[in-house]
């Protein structure tokens, strides 16, 4: 029976385990029940909870957004979860030389980023404008995206097989 209209499979398991079952098991739980109801899930929150908070100083300008970027790319990490790859993504953007974006485009890009990340809606980097002006090379005419795809794959070390 639905508690106060929600349901799903993976709930019902969840509130059925025990309570000596492992964390592990738990996480998984959580995280596929998190899924089915759409709900955003970190197995570790307290990242999610501490860019929260760095996401409110910066739209109430009591912290650069270049900061915040460079916070999340030395306590969050590069390889991050999905909720703080878009700081990353647009941290790069402030030193990257194929694009001419102003520091002002980027900044209110990343708080355009943390707004929507405090409301709990979508990614909108990819959103930041892209034309004639902002490219210095224009060899190859793709999106923002598939260039930072690019880009990443060129950054990322190769494993040695």
């Amino acid at each position: 029976m639905p508690v106060g209209g929600v349901d799903s499979p993976t709930l019902r398991e969840l509130a059925g385990v025990r309570g000596n079952e492992s964390r592990f098991v738990l996480a998984e739980l959580v995280a596929q029940t998190s899924a089915e109801l759409g709900i955003g899930f970190s197995p570790d929150p307290t990242g999610s909870i501490a860019l929260r908070l760095m996401a409110r100083r910066t739209i109430a300008g009591r912290l650069d957004p270049g900061e915040l970027t460079s916070w999340v790319s030395r306590y969050i990490g590069p390889a991050t979860e999905e909720f703080a790859e878009p700081f990353v993504h647009l941290g790069w953007l402030y030193d990257e030389e194929l694009l001419n974006f102003t520091r002002e485009d980027i900044d209110r890009a990343v708080i355009s980023e943390a707004e929507a990340f405090l409301a709990g809606e979508p990614s909108k980097w990819l959103e930041l404008p892209i034309n004639a002006s902002n490219l210095t090379v224009l060899s190859h005419r793709r999106s923002l995206a598939a260039r930072i795809r690019g880009w990443l794959k060129l950054a990322t070390p190769r494993r040695s097989r």
